[in-house]
């Protein structure tokens, strides 16, 4: 098979044992600050404000400790070189995208340097994307319904393909050439379902960006998540898939009845249902995929309101196999909670906001 390849977290450091020291002490401190706050500190002559401040507190402290038990130790993965002989369909998905926003992504894909087909599929069914993707090389499935929309069109577009394996991108994603060979080599562990790659916001000029500090043009708001949590996530074996700058093994995805339609985030809910069965959720921290972030406020705002909808249906959906008896171990079933620390954390500004004036 050839020589491992050694692959650890972009921020991946071992913690010095005085470190480790300090974070267990917060840990053995936090009952006994919070029953100190609610007992002692706070006048509760005012209940309402005492028990948002009491309440903020212990979100914050929550976020930290749930964060940290995370991020305590990020993977480092040996990864085989890919095998010569694997089928690979590439999956771009597009509704309503530019057809200059796409015509990167088609290049790209059609350029990556494993022998793969790629297929355009289009929600939209329209013939001007149909006229694009052909004339460039690329394969096209349309679909009239746009039922349970992104997901109903991965799972369409599996009826008419074979590929044992599937790279998946959106409309604005953009591959680095070693794409498919970096990531191969994965599922040559047989549990492997889904190899998830860090990816990185190109245009500057997003939302998600600093526009004041020169040197933070490369750190973004979803930073902390791709270089750090995911890592972490990927040594519990509770990693979560985000779409687009990914691979799948069809036999999984099928495994699980097809790519989950009940929520808006199908990513996220997909990666419960398939480690519920036994199969890994992967991360390859290297930065292999590129893509277009929010580029103003109300971009950014929508595409965030999505996210937390789908992780609460989600929750709500995988109650049962999340608490009750399932093939989830204790750390997975964190992990898949912890993506509510992102609505906490939101609910902890609000409050800061308004306690003030309280």
């Amino acid at each position: 098979m050839g020589k491992l390849k050694s692959i650890s977290g972009f921020w991946h450091r071992p913690l010095r044992g005085y470190t480790k020291a300090l974070f267990i002490a917060y840990y053995l401190a936090v009952p006994f600050y919070v029953l100190w706050l609610a007992t002692y500190f706070m006048n509760w002559d005012y209940p309402v404000t005492a028990a948002a401040f009491v309440f903020s507190e212990a979100a914050i402290i929550s976020i930290f400790v749930i964060l940290m038990t995370i991020c305590w130790r990020p993977k480092v993965r040996l990864i085989p070189p890919a095998r010569p002989d694997l089928s690979v369909d590439v999956f771009i998905t597009t509704y309503n995208e530019d057809l200059e926003v796409l015509r990167p992504s088609i290049r790209h894909c059609l350029a990556m340097d494993y022998p793969h087909e790629t297929y355009v599929l289009d929600d939209g069914c329209r013939p001007e994307v149909k006229e694009l993707a052909e004339s460039m090389g690329a394969k096209y499935i349309g679909r009239v319904s746009r039922e349970h929309a992104k997901a109903g069109n991965l799972n369409n577009a599996m009826k008419y393909t074979q590929g044992d394996f599937i790279a998946l991108f959106d409309a604005d994603g953009i591959p680095k050439k070693n794409f498919l060979t970096e990531l191969l080599g994965h599922f040559e562990d047989h549990k492997c379902a889904i190899v998830q790659a860090n990816q990185m916001i190109y245009n500057f000029d997003s939302f998600q960006h600093s526009p004041y500090v020169q040197r933070d043009k490369f750190w973004n708001e979803q930073s902390i998540f791709w270089d750090i949590i995911q890592s972490g996530k990927d040594n519990l074996n509770g990693l979560t898939w985000c779409g687009s700058g990914s691979m799948l093994r069809r036999a999984a995805i099928e495994d699980v009845g097809g790519v989950a339609v009940d929520t808006v985030t199908e990513d996220f809910h997909t990666s419960i249902r398939l480690q519920a069965k036994g199969w890994k959720v992967v991360y390859h921290p290297a930065i292999l995929s590129y893509s277009l972030g929010p580029r103003d406020y109300e971009s950014f705002m929508g595409q965030r309101n999505r996210w937390s909808i789908g992780i609460l249906q989600t929750l709500k959906k995988e109650f049962k196999t999340l608490l009750g008896p399932s093939r989830l171990d204790f750390f997975q079933r964190i992990c898949a909670f912890s993506a509510i620390s992102y609505i906490m954390e939101s609910s902890v500004k609000v409050l800061t906001f308004i306690l003030p004036g309280m």
